[in-house]
């Protein structure tokens, strides 16, 4: 049941993510290699706060709160992937806007 749920919660933060940052223009990961390396420090760095912060703070009982809290956690994990980490980087003017 474990592998079951933290599939169906990372699938549906990543096509929460990929909607909304479709609606935003989208996204390229074109750029310099040192753009590229920041973007995928940044992003890891990221991910490693999501699943390994959240998985300190929040239970791991087999019960209902503990579930609830691990959808959660993969659905953020999964949103930070396609949206999170992407609009951070066009904050940080690490990725230009995609031409419409």
């Amino acid at each position: 049941m474990d592998g079951f749920l933290t599939s169906a919660d990372t699938f549906f933060g990543l096509a929460a993510g990929a909607a909304w940052i479709a609606l935003r223009g989208g996204y390229q990961a074109s750029g310099s290699v040192e753009q590229r390396v920041m973007r995928y420090i940044i992003g890891a760095i990221g991910i490693l706060i999501l699943w390994m912060g959240l998985g300190e703070v929040f239970p791991r009982n087999p019960d209902l709160i503990s579930y609830v809290l691990r959808y959660f956690r993969y659905t953020l994990v999964g949103f930070w992937v396609t949206a999170g980490a992407p609009w951070l980087f066009f904050r940080f003017k690490l990725v230009r806007y995609p031409k419409m």
